[in-house]
């Protein structure tokens, strides 16, 4: 069963470590852009990937797919709203974040799956 509360954390907690890590990595002036982006991203994903697993155990690639989701449209409105980076001008780019958003999470969700249901597989023996 979805349990809404706990999906609510995993968000949170994703959000948390993803701007704990920005902010770290613009102290120490990380400089290549492209590489910061690409860590920043998949620290967003990833981590909901992850706790999706954690916190939701019965349905994680749901609560995983809908939070990627959820953080996506975020940054997206962010983006636009705060930054004011023209994001809804060009659709494609809409389509390109949403992909990588949901694959980045479904594919951090299976990996953790499998070494949940490995580890407890050798703990039995």
């Amino acid at each position: 069963m979805f349990e809404t509360k706990k999906f609510l954390q995993a968000i949170g907690l994703s959000l948390l470590i993803s701007v704990v890590l920005s902010f770290i990595l613009g102290l120490i002036q990380f400089e290549h852009q492209s590489v910061f982006l690409l860590i920043q991203m998949l620290s967003f994903y990833g981590t909901m990937g992850f706790f999706a697993v954690v916190f939701n155990p019965k349905t994680p690639f749901t609560a995983s797919y809908i939070g990627a989701l959820i953080i996506a449209m975020l940054n997206i409105l962010f983006a636009n709203y705060v930054f004011g980076v023209w994001m809804f001008v060009n659709p494609s780019s809409i389509n390109k974040i949403l992909s990588f958003a949901v694959i980045t999470a479904l594919s951090v969700t299976a990996v953790t799956l499998l070494i949940k249901n490995r580890s407890e597989r050798f703990a039995d023996v």
